[in-house]
Parts: C-alpha cells; sequence; structure tokens
C-alpha cells in the first residue's frame, strides 16, 4: 500500500482538506470524583508535566503522571475565585489555559456567559484575579458573540506565541500581515465559539484589565469549536468539532488562511471512527513526551474532558507524534555522507521533499544523481560502487537531475502514510563510475 501510494507522488493532490479515521487508538478513563457533569476545560504544562482541568462552577483539578503506578493521579484541587453573583471569574467556565509556562501557579479561564477571560494567579495561596478582560464589548468593529438563549456561546480557549504565528505566515482574519503582537503577551489569543464555528483572535494586555485588541474571527471546518490546543512543538492548532448532536472531529490547521481569506486553511481533519459523547476541553503533550505517560513509540498522550456520561475525564494514549525525521545512515563499510536532508524540511505529508547530494568531495566528476528507495533497509557490500543500503525492490522515486540539484519529491497527503518508514538512497553517474551515497532512514510526517 505504501510502495502504491507513493509510487503516486508526481500527481498532485486533491483539493480540500484530506479527511483521515481517528488516530488515537481507545480511551483510558482517569478517575475525577465530582465531574459527572459540565467538566468542560483541560491544559496541558510541559514544563510541569502537569494536567489541569475545570468544571463549569470553577472547580479545578491538577494531575500528574506516576510513573511507578504508570497512571496519572490527582495533584491537589482547588476553587477558583468567584462568587454566586458571577463576580471574580465568572459562573459559566469552559475553558483554561496555561499561557507562560514558567508561571505555573497562573490559569486564564474563559467564562462562556459573560464572554470573560480572566487571569488567575497564585493558585498555589489565595487565587486571585489579577485582571480581567470582557470581550464581548465592542473593539475594533468587532465583538465576541454573546450566549445564545439555547446555550451555545465561547467554548475554547487558547494562546499562540508571536514567533510561531510569523513562521507560519500567519494573517489576520481581514487578510492584513501579521508581524507581532503589541500589548505585551508575547502573542495572540484565540476564542472558540459554537456560533458559525468561529475562531476569533485578540491581542490582550496581560497586565491591564479591559485592554486588548479584537482582530475578527476565522471560519473553521464545521458549526461548532468545542475546544482548542495549540501544538507549540509543531506549530499546529488542533480544533476540536463537537455538534449539537454529539458528532465529534478535530480539525488540523497551520492557522495560515491563504486560499480564503478569513477562513482557516485546514491541513487535515480526523472526522470518522471518532471518540463518542460530549467531549470537549483539549490538551496534548508535545513531541519531546513522544513515547512517555504510557504511550508507546512514535505516539503521545492527548486528553479530553467529557460533559456528562461515564469516563469524563479521558487519556488516549495512541496519538501520533506526528514529525517528519531524516537519519543518515552510512552502512558497512561506510558510503560517503552525501546525501544531505531537505533544505526545506522533512517529507511531510502535502509538501515537496528536496533532499540533494553534496559533490564537494564525492564523485566531483558527476553529472547525474538518481535517488532510490524502499519500505525496508539493507546493507549489501557492491565492492567499488559502494554499500547498498535500501531493500530491493525500489523504485526511481524522482526524476534524474543534474548533480548537485536538489531533487524535487511531492509527498502525497494519504492519511496511511502519516509515520511510515522510508529508506531513501542516491547514486550518482559520471560516465564511467556509479557511486552510492549514504542513506536517508525517513519517517513521513504531519509536519
Amino acid at each position: 500500500m505504501i510502495l502504491t501510494a507513493l509510487a503516486l507522488a508526481l500527481v498532485p493532490p486533491p483539493a480540500g482538506t484530506p479527511d483521515c479515521p481517528w488516530p488515537g487508538a481507545a480511551e483510558t478513563n482517569i478517575p475525577i470524583a465530582g465531574a459527572g457533569s459540565d467538566l468542560s476545560a483541560a491544559t496541558w504544562n510541559p514544563q510541569s508535566e502537569t494536567l489541569w482541568v475545570a468544571r463549569q462552577n470553577r472547580q479545578a483539578w491538577e494531575y500528574g503522571y506516576n510513573a511507578n503506578a504508570q497512571a496519572f493521579e490527582l495533584v491537589r484541587t482547588l476553587t477558583l475565585p468567584g462568587d454566586g453573583s458571577c463576580g471574580g471569574i465568572g459562573c459559566d467556565i469552559e475553558a483554561i489555559a496555561q499561557i507562560d509556562h514558567g508561571a505555573v501557579e497562573e490559569l486564564y479561564t474563559l467564562a462562556e456567559d459573560q464572554g470573560r477571560l480572566s487571569r488567575v494567579v497564585d493558585l498555589g495561596g489565595t487565587p486571585t484575579v489579577a485582571a480581567a478582560w470582557n470581550l464581548e464589548v465592542l473593539d475594533n468593529g468587532h465583538a465576541l458573540p454573546p450566549e445564545t438563549g439555547n446555550g451555545f456561546g465561547a467554548e475554547a480557549l487558547e494562546f499562540a506565541p508571536d514567533a510561531d504565528l510569523i513562521a507560519a505566515g500567519f494573517r489576520y482574519p481581514d487578510g492584513s500581515p501579521f508581524t507581532g503582537s503589541t500589548l505585551g503577551m508575547g502573542g495572540l489569543i484565540f476564542i472558540g465559539h459554537q456560533v458559525e464555528g468561529r475562531l476569533h483572535v485578540f491581542d490582550v494586555n496581560p497586565a491591564v484589565s479591559e485592554d486588548f485588541v479584537n482582530h475578527g474571527s476565522f471560519l473553521t471546518a464545521s458549526s461548532d469549536i468545542a475546544g482548542l490546543h495549540f501544538d507549540r512543538s509543531s506549530g499546529q492548532m488542533l480544533i476540536w468539532h463537537n455538534t449539537p448532536t454529539n458528532v465529534n472531529s478535530l480539525e488540523v490547521s497551520t492557522l495560515s488562511s491563504d486560499a480564503t481569506v478569513g477562513t482557516l486553511d485546514g491541513y487535515l481533519l480526523y472526522s470518522s471512527a471518532m471518540p463518542a459523547g460530549n467531549l470537549e476541553g483539549l490538551a496534548l503533550v508535545t513531541t519531546s513526551a513522544c513515547g512517555d505517560y504510557g504511550s508507546g513509540t512514535g505516539e503521545r498522550a492527548l486528553f479530553c474532558t467529557r460533559d456528562g456520561g461515564a469516563n469524563n475525564l479521558v487519556l488516549f494514549e495512541g496519538f501520533p507524534c506526528g514529525a517528519s525525521t531524516e537519519t543518515s545512515r552510512l552502512g558497512t563499510p561506510p558510503n560517503p555522507p552525501a546525501l544531505l536532508p531537505g533544505a526545506s524540511g522533512g517529507p511531510t505529508l502535502g509538501e515537496v521533499w528536496e533532499p540533494v547530494v553534496d559533490h564537494g568531495s564525492f564523485l566531483t566528476t558527476a553529472f547525474a544523481d538518481v535517488l532510490l528507495f524502499s519500505t525496508t533497509s539493507l546493507n549489501f557490500d557492491l565492492g567499488p560502487k559502494g554499500t547498498l543500503l535500501v531493500g530491493v525492490p525500489f523504485l526511481n522515486f524522482a526524476p534524474i537531475v543534474e548533480a548537485g540539484e536538489p531533487f524535487s519529491i511531492p509527498i502525497p497527503f494519504s492519511c496511511s502514510l502519516a509515520g511510515a518508514n522510508l529508506y531513501v538512497q542516491a547514486g550518482s553517474d559520471d560516465g564511467f563510475l556509479f557511486e552510492l551515497t549514504n542513506a536517508l532512514d525517513v519517517v513521513l510526517g504531519t509536519f
């Protein structure tokens, strides 16, 4: 199947967002007391290695991983500031985020019924609201829509740093270029809404209440947003959609909007064989934690909260790490390390991979390079030609190029290829000699 898909690499990928089945395997329940309903929020802090979850009534729980027990266990519970008249952070907490991962005793919260964003500090002492922003106030020609009469409102909260947004070529919803946030947070706040499934964008001053700029909103792949997680290790925003009939899907976006102004470009959409129930809060560990917290090789932990029903806090240990990799292998006896990784990045689904042969000291008289690939590795000494490092049969994966020119290899976007292992090797010809380079052992990734 892999060879068949790769043989189609020179065929342009189909338009639209690729639709994939759920990759996260089955759920594992994390016991949580007092959260049989209204558990809505989740956020992961990679520095403290803890998971925060919260219920609409301002109760919050922090969980950490017990390596001996091989399970997530409760660290502490607390009640976030507020009162019966919806003071403090508000009455209907739907989302939380830890924006500065070094500030482990700080949480940002989102109240759906008031559109109120709050910064809560001193979690380890007396939790206090340091600043708050009522995002339903008209600003810059925009206002966050209030909760509707049937309960559709702001459900999700996340932060993306300036550097990641600039690297992604992020544009504001009106199409104007993004050059950096201006109010001191070092990035932008994103609010996911159930009305039209819009993703609202804010620049917020973390130190001053009500000091923010509303930059409008993007359309996404669905009419409802229930959860958000920005993966700072991949530069991708994960958007959890949950329709009123509890049809779940997970959209992945790089936060570009190149195809249509005001609409996020979808990179992929997981929409079949999805977990069931009213899943809302979303959190994901970073790629540096691949294989940790009970996950297998090439997998990482993803968390969801479920509002109502059984298993209100769940862990999916099998969510793919997703990173493309290129590992040089010389063989025995060793070949020259002349085949270099792609200058624009690894072999990513839907992108063009551009490895190149460096002839600075390798067969300097060559006039042509060819690239061979296989789904198996090999180590077979061919004498003067070098060591063959890719299994037979192999295919010419890219047209022969002039010596020293990069190969241009479109990687097809097929869900079945994510995480696939391939073995690639180059050979060079000068009319008299044909010599082999090192191999690149690659993993096809989603970033």
